[in-house]
């Protein structure tokens, strides 16, 4: 008597279960990708606020630095440069206008503090050119002229001084640097307008 053979049905998915299972992945990858792009955007957002803040803050300091030591400060007719003069506190400066040498000893004339040739002081002008905030430097001594860009980061700008004699007021209005989705999003930040006054310290001679 032979023994009887038993063959086990093959398993496998029936349709609707195939159709489940396509759309449990399709949802999960959805899901997915969905929380990529979301990612994306916000690492992207948070490194525009970055450096527009930088920029915001470097803007600030380096108009306050020279006005506290300005000699002499013109404002342009429509607002937009504002032009000074500094000491020549240093021997030598570099390629970009940094310091290399040293600090010369000051001397007192008629009562006024002067470091190098008074006659041939540095003139700083701070300007807007394609959406960036530039700072020209020329050095009298030498006449070498340098320049560098205070801010980049963002959009457009906008600047505005007014001269009051001892204390200069500025405006500095940055556009925050948005993707196109943000920027037609009902929500999208509005410009950042800084506002300094600063006090010339040194004895005004113009």
């Amino acid at each position: 008597m032979k023994p009887a053979h038993f063959t086990s049905p093959s398993a496998a998915f029936t349709l609707p279960e195939v159709m489940i299972a396509m759309a449990v992945s399709a949802f999960m990858f959805a899901a997915l990708l969905t929380a990529t792009v979301g990612f994306q955007r916000s690492f992207s957002g948070a490194m525009n606020y970055s450096r527009g803040t930088t920029d915001q803050m470097r803007a600030l300091d380096y108009v306050a630095r020279d006005l506290r030591r300005a000699y002499t400060v013109t404002v342009s007719q429509y607002n937009q440069t504002l032009t000074l003069t500094v000491p020549d506190t240093y021997t030598a400066y570099d390629s970009q206008g940094n310091p290399t040498g040293t600090l010369r000893s000051p001397t007192i004339t008629n009562g006024q503090v002067n470091y190098g040739d008074p006659a041939k002081p540095i003139t700083v002008s701070y300007y807007l050119s394609g959406g960036q905030l530039l700072r020209q430097q020329w050095i009298g001594a030498t006449g070498a002229t340098n320049t560098i860009v205070i801010a980049d980061s963002v959009e457009t700008l906008q600047s505005s001084f007014a001269d009051l004699t001892s204390i200069v007021t500025y405006t500095i209005t940055f556009a925050p640097n948005l993707t196109g989705f943000d920027r037609n999003s009902s929500g999208a930040r509005a410009n950042t307008t800084l506002i300094g006054s600063t006090s010339v310290r040194n004895t005004r001679r113009d």
